[in-house]
């Protein structure tokens, strides 16, 4: 069966109605479900406009010099931020075929995950641009492999992103924890620019998609419903 595309879901607006109340209501005795992100996670796009960037600017910086989320570890008289927005949504529309992977074998992690979990996984992404843009990230997934694991593909705004209310969120964005509710946690995906991120029992750093998995199939039952029900 191939996902549906929807940006977002139904349920979001229903939740922004009244935060919550949908997936407390009826997501207690439920398995719980998985938000995997896209760039940053699966899409390299970071080596590529790494490499662009220092073209442009007769820089020599590496993946390793982003240490910040929002690159202000770069100077700011070259807008890197822009420079990474504007470039990326180019290398997306124009040569989307060109993005690497950031593991070079992620199915193997997925096949387990999917074939022993069972737990609904989607695809989210802040990628939320323009129609364009969302068909070629939709090209990129299926150019990999990686349709055939999630439920649907999400696109939203990166602030949005809890809102969709999964309990599982597999993101490189440290910023992610600000919005999420007490019952939800994060698997922040080790890059760069997220290793001054603290862990707590809500938001925990894994370096590979296998680490991420197992956490989520280990993650004690008992005290996500605890956390659920405090919530309330």
């Amino acid at each position: 069966m191939s996902p549906s595309y929807v940006s977002p879901p139904w349920s979001a607006y229903m939740n922004q109605l009244h935060p919550g109340w949908f997936h407390k209501l009826f997501n207690a005795t439920v398995m719980p479900c998985v938000s995997l992100d896209v760039e940053g996670v699966l899409a390299d796009v970071h080596s590529v406009w790494i490499n662009k960037f220092n073209k442009d600017f007769d820089m020599d910086i590496s993946l390793e010099n982003i240490s910040h989320y929002d690159f202000s570890s770069i100077p700011k008289k070259y807008h890197p931020l822009k420079h990474f927005m504007d470039y990326t949504r180019d290398l997306w529309a124009k040569d989307w075929e060109s993005i690497p992977l950031v593991e070079k074998q992620p199915h193997l992690a997925l096949d387990k995950f999917v074939g022993e979990a069972h737990y609904p996984l989607d695809i989210v992404t802040a990628r939320n641009s323009d129609v364009l843009v969302k068909e070629k990230v939709i090209s990129w997934l299926k150019h990999n492999d990686l349709l055939e694991y999630c439920r649907n593909v999400h696109f939203t705004d990166a602030h949005k992103k809890a809102l969709l209310f999964y309990d599982f969120y597999i993101d490189d964005n440290p910023f992610l924890q600000e919005t999420l509710e007490p019952w939800q946690t994060q698997i922040v995906f080790k890059r760069p620019w997220n290793e001054s991120f603290v862990e707590t029992h809500q938001f925990i750093s894994k370096k590979s998609l296998a680490g991420s998995f197992v956490h989520i199939m280990t993650y004690d039952a008992q005290a996500r419903l605890s956390r659920l029900a405090f919530s309330r």
